[in-house]
């Protein structure tokens, strides 16, 4: 959104305030300044000058020899391209020695052997647009011959905002005043929408006006205008027009376009006597288009249209797609004498969609696709006739058409300037809450500190008593919030309800696992090929899933982790570690509520197809889960064989703890992995926290420092390949030796130097007496007793 500084400065009194004062004091109060720029400068030295003769160059069938002069000298030939010249017009004339704004040095040269005087310059050429399709023309009621052109377009200064997609407001210069009035405390004159007199027949014997949808067009306004005369805008009008990036095509369309920059309400032309039918009576229907029904528009290009997009109908017609563009064959033109003028209200959702679909935005569009007020309706049409009367010198036909309304005023906002310092975070009277509201223009009732507050009209963004609060903060300034220091709050209770998840998201962290979230929402139809705890629970069924896709409960962590180690695979990583907590959804029994346990599940995954490296990182998983159980739960932790889908069947555990089972540990076999199209070994676990982990865990008791020292033994033996380390460790602590203090498995090792159907394990047996040093003479004989126990349980032969 382009704004002018000259075009505020008419609606708010700017002077002492500096244009980079203007562009702060607006990004402060959120509508943001991407940029400043000037406009007309260096236009000093190009002056008006008069075309006294004009004739086509021989040889050239584009361009023209015009005689220009600018005084009581005699005429100079200049060399011009552009259609528009004629006998008699004043144009800007860059003379030899002129440098344009662009840097551009002119001087004397010959085209097809004429010396050319300078140049005749367009909009473009002088910095004054992008509009290169003719020499800027000027009017000799704004223009003397060798004046300076400076002098005809004075300064300016163009502020480029980014406006927020809910301040439909702020698309207008009038938007963008009340701000500005508001945040430098000065008065702000709206523009003029009085009524003018009406002259002539009454627009409803010419014209009416139907809307088929109140839903997508809520209030459409008619005018009408005859006798128009073929006098360009005036120069105020253009210049301004031209300041902001558009073009003048002529003074209807330029005040339409000038009602929209200034007010915010698009309004659209049509060519009255083009759109009439039979009887000189024209049926204006604003409808939904007909499947397969064809339009021209302004820009030349005819499109194809669908009944999802709203049009405006001419005696059936479709005549314009509204609140885009217009059509070609009732477009207003320099021979127009009689024009309808439309001030509507569309559904912001409708030209939203209708645009996107035809890939077409406007300056109209841009508005529309924005809730816009219905009240700016009967404001735009009134600013319009005005300056229909004012600039042009034509009334408007009385009684204009109107079909539709406008909405029921919304109730006042009530809020207490307590709320308001309380939201802010400093002190904001009521008094001082009033004032900054009312220099917006919001109406405001007082009582005590109890406001009652009533947005005005234009301001659609303004529905709840946190926008108000919003509205006093940015005017009176967020700079202006003292910082400090959040207060200091009692820790909050600990719960002694649900898993010990921090503690467990530490230790696994401490291991080396990320932490990951995965959806609770699985595929209703596959079943995953690593279930976990679930094993063969089906999963529970959600009612009217997005899809099959996200149709039911996970039953378990592993198959969403599996998945998250394929995408990290196929992004390149070899080498996969996560964990996650989260909540399982089993099925009910017995009639009961479906149970929700709370699970942790472990994947390791690695590229490397090592038998032995994956058995390493197995053992490390074990001991992760050992610790889990010697940190966080009350009762002994053992581990047993067992099995369970998806996992290997000699390489698969049960994590047991108090008689029950509470997880399972292991190596995926290679059929789910080939079904997850995963690369590599991969190790799982996954356990059930509910019931077993305790908040807060295990309590760790204080001891005296040891006044001896421990004597720490390893213990080597060989035992069947089939044999359970829980049942080996349990029987090492059914022994009760009062001396062991604790015992790790260090190593397992598998060679063919330990014969056929042997494994090897690694113990570090740690003995500790309090009252007295071990010799190693003891240690060995409680080692022994150690190793006859597994013997017994296990078949272990000291290596």
């Amino acid at each position: 959104m382009r704004v002018s500084h000259e075009w505020l400065a008419s609606m708010v009194e700017l002077s002492g305030v500096a244009p980079k004062e203007v562009a702060h004091r607006l990004t402060m109060t959120g509508t943001e300044v991407e940029k400043v720029a000037d406009f007309a400068t260096g236009l000093e030295q190009v002056i008006v000058g008069q075309v006294v003769g004009l004739q086509r160059m021989m040889h050239s069938d584009h361009l023209f020899l015009a005689e220009v002069k600018a005084g009581p000298d005699d005429p100079m030939e200049v060399v011009c391209g552009a259609p528009n010249l004629f006998v008699g017009a004043l144009v800007p004339w860059a003379r030899p020695g002129t440098t344009l704004p662009s840097g551009l040095e002119l001087g004397r040269r010959r085209i097809r052997g004429v010396e050319s005087h300078g140049m005749l310059c367009a909009p473009d050429e002088l910095g004054l647009g992008s509009d290169h399709t003719g020499i800027l023309l000027l009017s000799p009621d704004d223009a003397a011959l060798g004046q300076p052109l400076s002098a005809v377009f004075p300064q300016d200064v163009v502020y480029e905002l980014e406006v927020l997609s809910n301040r439909a407001d702020c698309l207008s210069h009038w938007g963008v005043a009340r701000e500005l009035a508001a945040c430098i405390g000065r008065p702000l004159q709206s523009p003029d929408t009085s009524p003018v007199p009406r002259e002539g027949q009454p627009l409803g014997g010419l014209v009416q006006v139907e809307i088929q949808d109140t839903r997508l067009c809520s209030i459409y306004l008619a005018e009408g205008f005859v006798g128009l005369p073929k006098d360009p805008a005036p120069l105020w009008i253009r210049r301004r027009l031209l300041a902001v990036g558009q073009r003048s095509v002529g003074a209807v369309v330029d005040l339409a376009n000038y009602v929209m920059l200034e007010m915010g309400q698009p309004l659209h032309t049509f060519d009255l006597e083009q759109i009439s039918g039979q009887g000189g009576v024209t049926s204006v229907v604003v409808r939904q288009a007909l499947d397969g029904e064809r339009l021209q528009g302004l820009d030349g290009v005819e499109r194809r249209l669908d009944t999802g997009m709203l049009v405006i109908s001419a005696n059936g017609k479709a005549t314009a797609i509204a609140g885009v563009m217009g059509a070609m064959d009732s477009a207003v033109t320099a021979n127009t004498s009689s024009i309808l003028v439309e001030s509507a209200n569309f559904a912001w959702t409708s030209i939203r969609s209708t645009s996107r679909r035809l890939g077409l935005r406007s300056e109209a569009s841009s508005r529309f696709e924005r809730p816009l007020s219905p009240h700016l309706v009967p404001a735009g049409s009134a600013r319009f006739t005005r300056l229909m009367k004012e600039t042009v010198g034509v009334s408007p036909l009385p009684a204009p058409c109107v079909a539709g309304g406008l909405p029921r005023s919304a109730p006042p906002i009530r809020i207490s300037s307590d709320r308001i310092s309380g939201l802010l975070g400093m002190t904001v009277t009521a008094d001082r809450a009033a004032e900054i509201l009312e220099s917006l223009e919001f109406s405001v009732g007082r009582d005590g500190n109890a406001l009652s507050v009533t947005p005005p009209s234009a301001r659609t963004d303004v529905s709840l008593p946190i926008d108000i609060v919003e509205e006093v903060g940015r005017i009176a300034g967020y700079d202006t919030i003292s910082s400090t220091l959040p207060p200091l709050r009692q820790p909050p209770p600990r719960v002694e309800s649900g898993p010990p998840l921090r503690l467990v998201a530490d230790i696994a962290i401490g291991a080396g696992f990320n932490e990951c979230v995965t959806l609770s929402l699985v595929d209703s139809v596959m079943r995953p090929p690593v279930p976990g705890m679930a094993g063969l629970l089906e999963s529970l069924q959600i009612g009217n899933p997005l899809s099959t896709a996200l149709g039911a409960l996970r039953t378990g962590t592993l198959p969403g982790l599996l998945g998250a180690c394929q995408l990290n695979q196929a992004r390149g990583r070899e080498r996969i570690r996560l964990f996650e907590q989260g909540r399982g959804f089993w099925p009910a029994t017995a009639g009961d509520r479906p149970l929700e346990p709370d699970l942790i599940g472990f994947v390791d995954l690695s590229v490397e197809d090592d038998a032995e490296e994956s058995a390493g990182r197995l053992q490390k998983v074990l001991a992760l889960c050992q610790a889990l159980g010697d940190r966080l739960s009350l009762q002994d932790t053992t581990f047993r064989a067992g099995e369970c889908q998806g996992f290997h069947p000699t390489r698969c555990a049960l994590v047991v703890s108090g008689g029950l089972v509470r997880g399972v540990v292991g190596e995926v076999d290679r059929r789910s992995t080939a079904a997850l199209q995963l690369r590599g070994r991969v190790v799982a676990a996954e356990l059930r926290a509910d019931g077993w982990l305790t908040p807060g865990g295990r309590l760790i008791a204080t001891v005296e420092l040891a006044r001896t020292p421990p004597l720490v033994l390893d213990l080597a033996v060989k035992v069947p390949v089939r044999a359970e380390l829980g049942a080996a460790l349990q029987a090492i602590r059914a022994l009760e030796v009062a001396e062991l203090e604790e015992v790790r498995v260090v190593d397992e090792y598998r060679g063919a130097q330990l014969g056929e159907g042997l494994k090897g394990w690694t113990l570090r047996l740690v003995f500790h007496d309090p009252n007295r040093t071990l010799t190693n003479r003891q240690g060995d004989l409680l080692r022994g007793r150690i190793a006859e126990a597994l013997r017994d349980s296990t078949g272990a032969v000291i290596r």
